[in-house]
């Protein structure tokens, strides 16, 4: 039956649904097969998100930076003090001149290598366009999937192999502006929620394109960077860090629950570079973490889903 628009099963057609009940041995056999799955599949998932936590720790160790301790947010903690001539010409939000937010800073610049500002290594960027629906008929248009922040996985990159993707259609002249390439890094530039800072970044990879035409969307903004300068990958890996470690956090504003990201901030700030093979090692062993989490994020499903055909066979009759 149907409520509202949306599919509903009533008590009474619970209470007529016919149970099949095998011997209270095989009972017992199901239910242990089954908490035996959910075990190793808990167990998988933690090691998996042990894993992950400890790419921004090894991030932060390669580049010899010494995060301060998180201190009590007690009154004292939470008073500081600034010249007003600190302040002209930008923005108040505590945050950003905070203790804990300086104390941050302090400790990235104080690593030893040398730095640029993102803007200073980017080649181009742009703003995406969240183009027409794609049941317009038109043979000029150009028909792609779209990211969006929907599609920004917090654990790992993108997520575009999920039912909620949206395909867009677009003019060439439109397309040409955001079409997506190899390397690309996508920034979320609005959204967020309460407990989630817009900023989360994304990185384009060639399997993707393997896949579908891409662009993006409205609130989501993309930069090339200018491989002469550092690599795409690192550069990645440490917007990412800056995101976890809460750097981003007071890079943006909030209206009507939705956060905003100061582009101008954003892009006016440090980006620590060491020579460029340290670089690429800290990118590839950042991915490797990433990309072994994942494994194991797959696995720990599969074990389940082993598990119920299993079951499946032996309520069918098929496994003894």
């Amino acid at each position: 039956m149907r409520f509202a628009g949306q599919p509903n099963i009533n008590a009474q057609e619970y209470k007529n649904m016919p149970i099949t009940l095998p011997d209270i041995r095989t009972q017992q056999s199901i239910v242990s097969i089954m908490n035996e799955a959910y075990e190793q599949k808990r167990q998988k998932e933690q090691e998996a998100q042990l894993i992950l936590n400890n790419i921004s720790d090894y991030i932060i160790g390669a580049l010899g930076i010494k995060l301060p301790l998180e201190a009590n947010q007690d009154l004292s903690n939470r008073i500081f003090y600034i010249h007003a001539t600190d302040m002209l010409g930008g923005r108040f939000d505590p945050r950003k001149y905070s203790r804990k937010y300086k104390q941050l800073l302090d400790a990235i610049e104080s690593a030893p290598y040398d730095r640029l500002m993102l803007k200073e290594m980017v080649l181009n960027d742009v703003s995406g366009d969240w183009g027409m629906d794609d049941t317009i008929e038109d043979p000029d248009l150009i028909s792609c999937l779209t990211i969006r922040g929907t599609e920004f996985d917090n654990k790992f990159n993108l997520n575009l192999d999920n039912n909620r993707t949206k395909f867009r259609k677009y003019s060439k002249a439109s397309f040409d502006k955001i079409v997506l390439k190899e390397k690309d890094i996508l920034i979320e530039k609005s959204g967020g929620s309460e407990d989630q800072p817009v900023g989360r970044v994304a990185f384009i990879e060639k399997d993707m394109l393997d896949k579908y035409s891409l662009a993006f969307s409205n609130f989501i903004h993309r930069i090339r960077i200018d491989e002469n300068k550092a690599v795409p990958e690192y550069v990645f890996e440490y917007l990412r860090l800056m995101h976890n470690i809460k750097i981003t956090e007071v890079m943006q504003t909030q209206t009507n629950g939705i956060r905003n990201l100061i582009m101008q901030e954003y892009f006016g700030q440090t980006i620590l570079l060491p020579e460029p093979k340290k670089q690429e090692k800290i990118a590839i062993h950042a991915a490797q973490m990433r990309k072994h989490a994942f494994e194991l994020q797959e696995e720990a499903e599969k074990i389940v889903l082993d598990a119920k055909s299993k079951v499946e066979k032996i309520l069918l009759g098929d496994e003894q």
